[in-house]
């Protein structure tokens, strides 16, 4: 009995493990999905221009993604930003409205489904705390992102 007692007290003192915040998991899939995405070679400026992932403002996916380190995108840097320019290779947006100000070969990605009907591309969907993704592949394709079938078998719903 005291042996029990003292192996009680031992799995009591184990630390417990936290599953990941929505914010931890929507970082961790930005990134991830692109490992899945060709950009064509005349969306970089140059050879040496990094792989740009800008957000529309500062949020907390944003502080998180920032301050992880990454690992190069195809032997190029990953640079994490809040300023929207061309030079983005994707943009997290709320709404389709800031999209204007980017690149011909930036991937939209936003956390509202109803983002695809505006031109976004991914669209990440939180239900009963999980994470999945629709893909707008025909909007993807016409900014000559090509997406693998891979990402695409992974996808909850692809137009």
């Amino acid at each position: 009995m005291r042996y029990l007692f003292v192996l009680f007290l031992c799995l009591c003192a184990l630390p417990t493990w936290a599953a990941p915040d929505k914010t931890d998991v929507t970082a961790a899939m930005i990134y991830r999905l692109t490992k899945f995405i060709d950009w064509p070679q005349h969306a970089f400026p140059n050879t040496d221009a990094p792989f740009t992932i800008c957000f529309d403002t500062v949020t907390p996916t944003f502080e998180k993604l920032s301050k992880v380190p990454l690992k190069p995108w195809h032997g190029r840097e990953v640079e994490v930003t809040s300023d929207v320019s061309d030079q983005c290779q994707v943009l997290v947006v709320e709404s389709t409205e800031v999209a204007e100000g980017v690149g011909p070969h930036t991937l939209l990605v936003g956390e509202n489904i109803s983002f695809l009907d505006d031109g976004g591309h991914i669209a990440f969907q939180f239900t009963r705390g999980r994470i999945g993704f629709h893909v707008n592949r025909s909007s993807a394709q016409e900014k000559g992102l090509t997406l693998s079938a891979e990402l695409l078998s992974l996808a909850r719903h692809v137009r």
